[in-house]
């Protein structure tokens, strides 16, 4: 049999179509179904290579599902496809894609390497939006007051000739290049420390918006609107969900199925504002596990400018203190404020 890479998140439209020309659903029952009237209306026996088993369509369409939430591309039997095409009257899968093209985000952003979701989509690949505004740029802010002694040094050895200040500049320059060297390791650490956060006000609790946000019994949304919500990830995503009455006699059950459904909503419509709004929180998020380095490195910056006598380097080190401080008083606030922003429009955007 010849095999074939396919885009997963056509081959899911693809299953879709032909459930929907044949009055049926995406469940497995209604697939294996569907499999069954296909081969019967192409007339296609199993001795031949095009014939779709019982249960083909309903395993193309879970591993279209997951290949999507992998980032993934999934490779299947081309003649078999080729027999599904024509069912809902299409010639190639070629020209099907390009149809689609206008609709779908690049594969490689689905993928998702960050334990945190969960959460954060980040995509996979190497320093591209998310990981420059959502992890480096938050390292950065809490090197800062390394940064800023380094200045500082530079500036007093160069221009006051200090023996002390030049002894200074060697011992930061030498950390400073150790940092740049391993800054990824570092957005790493940063990122591993803010989790302490999300995991005390999400995880820990009620998971994240987008399932807090769902239950019954919170009064953010409409009821009515909830249903609806269930009911189209139900359709789309073949997860069957709880009802109110079964909500209130497990809240955990519940709590564990918005958590799913969310995985598969995130990789559904992860594009526009949703992606905006995602880079906002892992910054926000990021930013307050960079006061865990940018408290400690601004103390040492203020009792460096006050051994050799810089005042500048004291304010400046001072004031990043007051705006480290303010950031973990406040961290509570930041943080649920900017998922929840990103949890509404993820939402939002599926509910289109």
């Amino acid at each position: 049999m010849a095999n074939q890479e396919y885009d997963p998140r056509v081959m899911k439209i693809l299953v879709e179509e032909a459930a929907t020309k044949a009055d049926l659903k995406t469940n497995s029952t209604d697939l294996i179904k569907l499999s069954t009237i296909i081969s019967s209306e192409m007339e296609i026996d199993e001795g031949q290579l095009g014939f779709i088993a019982e249960k083909y369509l309903d395993t193309l369409y879970r591993n279209s599902l997951n290949a999507i939430a992998k980032g993934e591309m999934l490779k299947k039997n081309s003649q078999l496809i080729d027999t599904l095409l024509r069912y809902i009257g299409e010639n190639s899968f070629e020209e099907y894609q390009e149809s689609h093209a206008s609709n779908l985000v690049d594969l490689s952003e689905l993928s998702e390497n960050d334990s945190s979701n969960s959460h954060d989509g980040r995509p996979g690949k190497p320093f591209d939006m998310y990981d420059l505004l959502a992890r480096l740029l938050p390292s950065l802010i809490g090197l800062t007051p390394l940064i800023v002694l380094m200045v500082f040094s530079i500036y007093t050895s160069l221009f006051e000739n200090r023996i002390e200040s030049m002894t200074l500049v060697g011992i930061v320059s030498f950390i400073m290049i150790g940092i740049s060297f391993s800054v990824l390791a570092f957005s790493n650490l940063v990122a591993g420390l803010s989790k302490i956060y999300q995991n005390k006000y999400f995880i820990k609790r009620e998971g994240f918006p987008t399932t807090y946000l769902m239950l019954y019994d919170d009064t953010t949304y409409s009821d009515e609107y909830k249903g609806r919500y269930r009911d189209k990830v139900s359709k789309l995503f073949n997860l069957k969900s709880l009802t109110y009455e079964e909500e209130q006699e497990s809240k955990m059950k519940s709590i564990q199925w918005l958590n799913s459904a969310t995985e598969y909503v995130k990789h559904f419509v992860f594009k526009g504002l949703v992606r905006t709004q995602n880079i906002r929180y892992g910054f926000t998020r990021n930013l307050i596990g960079a006061t865990f380095f940018g408290i400690p490195f601004s103390i040492i910056g203020g009792i460096t400018g006050l051994l050799i006598n810089s005042i500048g380097l004291t304010i400046t080190s001072i004031f990043l203190l007051i705006v480290y401080s303010v950031i973990l008083i406040f961290k509570k606030h930041l943080l649920i404020e900017s998922a929840e922003a990103y949890g509404k429009e993820l939402i939002a955007n599926f509910m289109k």
